[in-house]
């Protein structure tokens, strides 16, 4: 957590096609709306034709409390 509003993730993960798969995810919070970015396989992206995973999400949430 950097800040209330703002978080962010750190993964790494093993699969069946590498064992270097780190990702970075990111959130912030406004009012009741949660915008987040999450993307994998970061060290692989300077050669995207050699990639055989690739994850990409960006999207948002509603918060009813």
């Amino acid at each position: 957590m950097i800040t209330n509003h703002l978080h962010t993730k750190v993964t790494y993960s093993l699969d069946n096609y590498s064992f270097s798969n780190i990702g970075l995810g990111i959130s912030l919070q406004i009012w009741k709306i949660n915008f987040y970015g999450i993307i994998d396989n970061l060290l692989n992206y300077s050669d995207i034709s050699s990639l055989n995973n690739l994850s990409i999400q960006f999207g948002f949430n509603l918060i009813f409390n």
